[in-house]
């Protein structure tokens, strides 16, 4: 089955990667060039999963999340954190998973999967 997956990053390369491997596995990505037009993306609506990096341009995760909780958006969100014990001990709302920097490309794999296909 094929989701729709909203990629947050200010990483080209980290991009080119996460975005190549999961359209080879049928999914449908797109990457926004900053924060503002993926929430204007968001906005719109239809996405069934949200990567995210904590390490974002122009807008900083916690401003980022708000803005999505406000607009509504049930989309689960995986955040890829190069500081995982500082986040998760922040209580950041709407985060499904909190993924470490480096990290495996089947671990993000598996954690979609598990996450699109529970929703």
């Amino acid at each position: 089955m094929s989701y729709r997956i909203l990629i947050v990053n200010n990483q080209p390369q980290m991009i080119g990667l996460i975005s190549e491997k999961l359209k080879q596995l049928g999914h449908l990505v797109t990457t926004p060039v900053d924060s503002y037009v993926a929430l204007e993306l968001v906005s719109v609506g239809g996405f069934d999963l949200i990567i995210l990096d904590d390490q974002m341009s122009l807008m900083n995760v916690e401003g980022f999340l708000e803005s999505l909780d406000e607009a509504g958006v049930k989309a689960p969100v995986v955040l890829l954190s190069s500081s995982p014990d500082a986040v998760s001990d922040s209580g950041l709302i709407g985060v499904s998973e909190i993924i470490s920097k480096p990290f495996q490309m089947d671990m993000l794999i598996e954690c979609v999967s598990g996450l699109v296909n529970r929703n």
